[in-house]
């Protein structure tokens, strides 16, 4: 912001046009009608008063010079402005994964959130340490990864810097150039008339100040752009750094969960008849050693435990149990296992478990809002056993009605005649799922019309649509025809309205 509004005021004071001329002058006389003028100066025949024009014009002494040093100070601007913006843009397109919450997500969450990114210095590093994390298996080089990435990106800064700083130092030296011409104007013609030394003169100031002005602008965007540029760098590096040490937490889990706690066999013999060798060798022992059988038990199956077939949708289904076993079926401690949902649009509290030391894990399981068939999987990491995984379906069906929509409504017909269309209602829940088996009562209020068969009230069960459909004959005398229509049970009513038509003789 702070560039944009430097550039905006630059441009502002060398595009100016100033109407009515501020002058500068030498106070020892008057400038009289018969002046000579030149672009941006004008000075009396006498040489003792000097005038000066608007900026623009005094900007034009400056020659032919002025040209390249004002293409060179575009350039910059240009190059400034475009790394600004990538960087602006940069942030903004990071901004989903650096505020997410990294340290309770397992591997898989951190693949499937880095996949969808897209492509900005966060997503390039993060998914840069994830795939040597999963190809290598070991977390020993991810710090050199960043560090490494951060070395790049600081090499790329260089050498738009460098560029940057080429432009400055060439305006600079313009400047010199063009006080050095002004110089040759002034002393090459031999004569030293008051035009040509104030022509050679304005030449050699103004390029040369023109040279400063753009050199130090320019060095003042680009160190704006590298502060801004080095705090953006450090953003990216401490979300990745983030992301390393939560693959640092799974490795370590990984290793204490597969690394066997050493047990000691009921059944373990004591060296008691020992050879006459090895009773020399430990003659100053005063208690002999027992030997541990160290016995690592591997898990073999996988079982989610719960009768539970059918749900209402949305609903929680909590503390579902996940066992793992060896092969005789005695409980495995510290597994780790993975579960999803892989049916629906249902949640997990939590993806990623590990067995206590009963061999169970709990987690509760969100269904999703859409009636119909929902499904979970739970399944041992590492493994591609069918044991050790194993799926958890339940049927979700629609829930209380919530919403009652009416069509065909508002109908109009000759009296005692039948409604061209029947009566219909539509019963869904809260999400929008149809209710089956939901009572609806209909009963004429206004009229003496019959619903059915010469019915003046009946109650309709909802078929698997949600819906209930029923024919209306209006009343023998013209005039309006009202059926309340309720679901007594969830509080909801609405109305029918039919017209009969009066027929004109």
């Amino acid at each position: 912001m702070r560039i944009r509004i430097f550039i905006m005021l630059l441009f502002v004071m060398l595009l100016q046009d100033v109407t009515a001329q501020n002058t500068d002058t030498i106070p020892d006389g008057t400038i009289d009608t018969t002046t000579t003028e030149m672009d941006g100066l004008i000075f009396s025949d006498d040489g003792e008063e000097v005038a000066l024009g608007n900026f623009w014009d005094l900007i034009g002494q400056a020659g032919p010079i002025r040209y390249p040093i004002f293409g060179i100070f575009l350039v910059g601007v240009f190059l400034i402005s475009i790394k600004t913006f990538d960087l602006i843009m940069d942030k903004r397109q990071a901004v989903n994964l650096e505020t997410a919450s990294v340290q309770t997500m397992n591997l898989n969450e951190l693949f499937d959130m880095v996949t969808v990114q897209t492509d900005h210095m966060l997503s390039r590093i993060s998914s840069t340490i994830l795939n040597v994390f999963n190809t290598s298996k070991n977390t020993e080089n991810l710090h050199d990864e960043v560090v490494n990435y951060v070395q790049f990106q600081q090499d790329n800064f260089g050498t738009f810097r460098n560029r940057i700083d080429f432009l400055s130092d060439t305006a600079g030296a313009l400047g010199l150039l063009g006080t050095v011409w002004g110089m040759f104007i002034v002393f090459s013609s031999g004569n030293l008339e008051k035009e040509i030394i104030l022509t050679g003169m304005g030449i050699a100031l103004l390029t040369t100040l023109l040279g400063l002005i753009v050199s130090i602008a320019l060095n003042f965007a680009s160190t704006l752009t590298q502060g801004y540029f080095m705090k953006r760098l450090d953003q990216v590096k401490s979300k990745a750094e983030e992301i390393r040490f939560r693959l640092l937490e799974i490795e370590d889990r990984r290793k204490t969960a597969k690394t066997p706690k050493p047990v000691t066999n009921s059944n373990h013999a004591v060296l008691t008849g020992l050879d006459s060798d090895l009773n020399n060798h430990n003659q100053n022992n005063s208690e002999q050693e027992d030997v541990e059988v160290v016995e690592k038990v591997e898990p073999a199956y996988l079982k989610i435990h719960s009768d539970l077939r059918e749900a209402t949708a949305g609903s929680n289904l909590k503390d579902i149990k996940v066992s793992v076993t060896d092969k005789n079926n005695g409980p495995v401690q510290n597994v780790i296992f993975y579960a999803s949902v892989v049916d629906g649009n249902g949640k997990l509290d939590k993806t990623e478990l590990i067995t206590d030391s009963s061999g169970n894990a709990y987690l509760n399981w969100r269904l999703g809002q859409l009636a119909g068939r929902q499904a979970i999987e739970a399944k041992v990491d590492g493994s591609n056993d069918s044991a050790l995984s194993q799926k958890f379906i339940v049927q979700s069906t629609a829930g209380e009605p919530k919403d009652l929509a009416l069509k065909a409504n508002n109908q109009s017909g000759l009296p005692g005649k039948k409604l061209k269309k029947p009566l219909v209602a539509v019963v869904k829940d809260e999400y929008g799922n149809p209710v089956e088996g939901c009572n609806v009562h209909l009963e004429i209020t206004t009229g003496n019309g019959k619903l059915g068969y010469g019915k003046e009230s009946v109650v309709l069960p909802t078929n698997r649509e949600g819906q209930i459909s029923i024919s209306f004959t209006l009343d023998q005398k013209p005039g309006f025809n009202v059926v309340d229509v309720s679901i007594k049970k969830a509080g909801i009513y609405e109305k029918y309205q039919a017209m009969g038509q009066e027929v004109l003789a």
